[in-house]
């Protein structure tokens, strides 16, 4: 019985020490999905990939990778980007007067017509006819 009871304790302690491990990971996942968050808003307008975030963390991209879409809801540190320049770049065609090119650059897209393709395909319509539908918004030259 002294055998067995000891046992027991030894397997209480293991299993409340793997508990603390579980949440200490869960904690530890937040913070760096926090900190890639803070890294991509700080540079989503350069040409970053997934490996410049994760090397930032020092954490592997795969990882990284699977920590963000389960604290994200399924989205991938792609798409955030990828929402980020559409957002920077629907503020700027209304608030400025800059050419879709110099829009394109400032929001990290590697072209005009790049730009131009992802715009439609996440917008349902061009940067121009955004541009031309929010005029109201828009300043004249």
């Amino acid at each position: 019985e002294l055998y067995i009871g000891g046992k027991i304790l030894q397997l209480l302690y293991m299993l409340s020490h793997k508990i603390t491990l579980i949440e200490n990971a869960n904690i530890n996942s937040k913070d760096i999905v926090t900190r890639g968050i803070a890294f991509i808003d700080e540079h989503f307008t350069e040409n970053i990939t997934l490996n410049d975030i994760a090397d930032s963390l020092d954490i592997s991209p795969i990882y990284f990778h699977q920590m963000f879409s389960r604290a994200m809801g399924r989205t991938t540190p792609a798409n955030y980007i990828l929402n980020k320049r559409i957002n920077l770049a629907k503020k700027l065609l209304i608030t400025s007067t800059h050419t879709l090119a110099e829009i394109a650059y400032q929001t990290g897209f590697s072209s005009q017509s790049y730009f131009g393709q992802v715009f439609k395909r996440e917008t349902n319509m061009t940067p121009n006819e955004y541009r031309k539908i929010n005029f109201s918004r828009y300043p004249e030259k």
